[in-house]
């Protein structure tokens, strides 16, 4: 067997195990197979109770758009996974932010849950620096406590816009997203 598989693995976040409701990691395993096909490996593995689970998805797609509107509005909608161009603008109406990928340093495959936790993480930074905008702080605390126990309380938007395109691999609910 060839030592060198040509897989990429990156930790998509935490979620809570169906089983026993301990934090599990959440990874993705991007395989890079011949003739420029991929395919990639969801998994997770509960350390307390020993829960699995894993999926596989093509990631060929031919719906690529230079701009997307990511409405989240059920759980299932933190689990959206994204492809996203390295020039990316992330906005988020409700936070008055945009934010480019790199400000966040995020990767080109990414889920919607690991771009808000991205960008929790870039206003705790900007409000521990002492900034007035009290609401913002305030919204992002009550997002990430919201987020961290997997739910979604309000509607929030979400608008990637690249040059090099923004396409959804994985949806887990029909409509929650549209071309901008």
């Amino acid at each position: 067997m060839n030592d060198q598989i040509p897989i990429e693995t990156y930790q998509l976040g935490t979620t809570k195990c169906p089983v026993c409701g301990f934090n599990i990691s959440v990874y993705l395993h991007v395989y890079r197979a011949p003739y420029g096909e991929r395919v990639a490996f969801i998994t997770s593995k509960c350390d307390n109770c020993g829960f699995k689970y894993s999926t596989v998805l093509t990631l060929t797609t031919d719906l690529r758009y230079n701009c997307l509107r990511l409405i989240v509005e059920k759980p299932e909608d933190l689990n959206t996974i994204l492809y996203i161009g390295e020039d990316a603008e992330v906005h988020i109406p409700a936070l008055n932010i945009k934010l480019s990928s790199e400000q966040l340093a995020i990767g080109s495959i990414v889920t919607v849950d690991a771009i808000l936790f991205y960008i929790i993480e870039h206003v705790k930074n900007i409000c521990t620096e002492g900034t007035t905008d009290t609401k913002n702080c305030d919204y992002v605390e009550e997002l990430e406590s919201i987020l961290q126990k997997g739910e979604v309380k309000h509607r929030l938007e979400i608008i990637v816009k690249s040059e090099n395109g923004v396409g959804i691999i994985r949806s887990y609910r029909e409509k929650n997203y549209e071309v901008c």
